[in-house]
């Protein structure tokens, strides 16, 4: 990782971020300069290889420059998601021994306690601070102008690059130890298996403390790319809008938002562009159908869908941003089928994908050309990928993690004698190669019929229906499963007054409508799979409520805690 950046050295504009309202460009040259004042400045309060080194902030320019300058340095990045509670981020700091955080300003006054628990941690607010560290490291470099070859020579491929604490949508987060080979190796793959080229513009929102982002930060430096930062999640329209980017990444959650802004655009036109648009997209639907069969889309069809790209298509695509997209990655999560066709059918090919933070993300990937709409695709190429007796997904490649930072038994735990990492999740391969992920193994009902139930399975069946947001089943050990449901933002605030202590009563109109969706839902699934008892909950999960990780999975754990009363309830 070291010469990430210097490879090619590409010139030009790199990135472009939001100062005082406005777009502002970042020039290559800037990026090298960073590294080499940060290098120098760490290198002057000490930072020696293998010091780590945190950074807590949310996704912009400065992240991917320090996290450069850190491993280019010799030293380990550990990341730390900006909505982390408190006592995670000291346990993160603590467990890691970090020597040095850069944090955002606006963290300071929520995490003055913890810093004031480690006096021997130097914290460097990216700012002023962030400023007058640099002005350190030009002083360095004044004395020793080589100081950062110098480093960076001794950086050796296997060495330690990161500590990725997981999300922790089960327990307390592990620290995945990542090397320079790994993440690099995995962001080439990645990176060739999509075609990503120096022509590409991306939109960068996910937090960068996830290994995901991190590995598209290094594949798009790689290439020389050019690079969006959105102020936040909730701004990443506004950044699609301003970017218009060739490859669009999103989380399942944000494809489903992107989707309403489309349909709340329809819904408020006039009747005759509501019954064009309803039209493009059964067009769209019917020749995605003649694709996924690998068969020849008919002449007709071929002009009758060119056409109504030109006439609804491209205006829609044009106001979400998207109209140069080639296609939108997704993963994190299982995506809704619904959603990924509604994209298919407007011409943004939606390519699911799966990885692991321990294997430094990518491990299968749907790719332009060659995808299968409800799998995540074939591994990527130097993955090894195969099936244990109880179908759950081994893996070796390049990527995978070397151990967990002071948990020697769950690391030997992670593997199989021949080396495998064991992924905890379950899956099947299909005759052409294409991965199918069907749950966490660690997820499995165990009714107390003593059948085998996956979650998700469920979950994302009672999730097809546009008004559902999230769906949490319990029954582990239980006689029948029981269910909390929440509904979409629109759907909440239309309902909104029918609410009572947190829940719609069973006498609602939503709980019915929810109803007659399980119902539907159940007619799909085995007897010992239905849902016998739900709730409708008045409020969505969130990062915000603990009940999702950053990357907006489910935490499961966190769930049962919240609302063990009422799962109990639905048992009495």
């Amino acid at each position: 990782m070291a010469d990430v950046a210097e490879r090619s050295r590409p010139t030009g504009v790199m990135a472009w971020r939001r100062v005082d309202g406005a777009w502002t460009s970042v020039e290559w040259s800037a990026l090298r300069v960073f590294r080499r004042e940060v290098m120098a400045a760490l290198h002057g309060l000490g930072i020696a290889r293998g010091d780590r080194v945190a950074i807590l902030s949310h996704t912009c320019w400065e992240w991917g420059a320090l996290d450069l300058a850190i491993t280019s340095l010799g030293a380990i990045t550990i990341g730390v998601y900006p909505t982390s509670t408190t006592d995670a981020v000291e346990y993160i700091l603590t467990h890691s021994r970090a020597k040095v955080c850069f944090v955002e300003e606006s963290q300071f006054a929520r995490l003055a306690p913890v810093f004031e628990k480690l006096p021997g941690l130097r914290v460097v607010g990216l700012g002023g601070a962030l400023d007058s560290l640099r002005a350190e490291g030009r002083s360095v470099l004044a004395r020793e102008s080589d100081v950062p070859e110098r480093r960076m020579k001794d950086v050796k491929p296997d060495d330690e690059a990161t500590f990725v604490y997981t999300s922790g949508t089960s327990g307390p987060p592990r620290a995945a130890v990542l090397t320079h080979r790994g993440v690099i190796e995995m962001s080439k793959l990645g990176g060739s298996a999509l075609g990503a080229t120096a022509q590409d513009v991306a939109v960068s929102y996910l937090p960068m403390a996830h290994v995901l982002t991190r590995v598209n930060y290094y594949a798009y430096v790689s290439v020389g790319g050019t690079a969006w930062y959105a102020e936040a999640l909730e701004k990443v329209n506004e950044a699609w809008l301003a970017a218009r980017p060739t490859m669009v990444s999103a989380v399942p959650r944000v494809l489903e938002k992107a989707q309403a802004r489309i349909m709340e655009r329809v819904n408020a036109s006039s009747p005759l562009r509501q019954k064009l648009f309803h039209r493009a997209l059964a067009s769209g639907l019917k020749k995605l159908e003649y694709v996924e069969r690998g068969a020849s889309v008919p002449l007709p069809l071929r002009l009758e869908t060119a056409l109504w790209d030109r006439l609804v298509s491209k205006k829609l695509k044009r106001a979400l941003g998207w109209e140069n997209a080639r296609f939108a990655m997704c993963g994190g999560a299982p995506t809704r089928q619904d959603v990924i066709r509604f994209f298919h059918a407007l011409g943004v090919p939606v390519l699911e994908g799966y990885g692991l933070t321990e294997t430094s993300s990518p491990v299968a990937v749907n790719v332009p050309g060659a995808w299968r709409i409800g799998t995540v695709g074939r591994p990527l190429k130097g993955v090894e990928l195969k099936l244990a007796s109880d179908g759950e997904i081994l893996v070796r490649s390049p990527g995978v993690f070397r151990r967990y930072e002071g948990d020697e038994d769950a690391t030997k735990a992670a593997f199989e004698p021949d080396g495998f990492f064991r992924t905890g999740d379950i899956g099947t391969v299909d005759a052409d190669g294409y991965l199918r992920i069907t749950d966490r193994k660690r997820d499995i009902i165990i009714t107390a019929g003593g059948k085998n139930v996956a979650p998700q399975n469920i979950e994302a069946v009672v999730r097809e229906d546009a008004r559902i947001s999230l769906v949490a089943v319990h029954g582990d050990r239980q006689p029948y499963l029981v269910a909390l449901v929440t509904v979409q933002p629109e759907v909440l605030a239309a309902h909104a007054s029918d609410a009572k202590d947190g829940l719609f009563p069973e006498t609602s109109k939503l709980h019915r409508e929810v109803q007659a969706v399980i119902e539907k839902a159940n007619g799909r699934l085995a007897p010992y799979e239905s849902i016998k008892k739900f709730r409708v909950l008045a409020e969505d999960f969130s990062v915000e409520n603990g009940l999702l990780t950053p990357t907006l999975k489910v935490k499961r754990k966190a769930v049962l805690a919240k609302y063990q009363s009422l799962f109990d309830g639905l048992y009495a």
